[in-house]
């Protein structure tokens, strides 16, 4: 979903109420809301997948959970837990984009 930051008709802002001849093009200045803003990156091992999607989605950091794979035998996935995260916290990476994703391992 974008925002739109910006309307113009020939150069000049259109604002709302602003009447505009039918078939012109009027250029969009469009935002994703993300910016190049940064987030802490969430220690999700241990979790389960609802545990992580909530706590990846959580405040202000648009997280989401990107690929899931399950390993070994799982009987139960909704007891399964997280094993392994990419991109995980290390002593390089503590940070990551608004909105990024970050794919899981689960295992029973």
């Amino acid at each position: 979903m974008y925002s739109v930051l910006e309307a113009t008709l020939n150069g000049k802002t259109v604002h709302a109420g602003d009447v505009i001849p039918k078939g012109v093009v009027i250029n969009l200045t469009l935002s994703d809301g993300k910016g190049d803003a940064e987030v802490d990156i969430p220690n999700l091992i241990g979790l389960t997948l609802n545990e992580a999607r909530l706590a990846a989605s959580g405040g202000s950091s648009s997280l989401s959970i990107g690929d899931v794979i399950y390993e070994g035998s799982i009987e139960d996935t909704s007891k399964a837990v997280i094993i392994r995260q990419n991109p995980f916290v290390s002593d390089t990476l503590v940070k990551i984009a608004i909105g990024s994703r970050i794919n899981i391992v689960l295992s029973q």
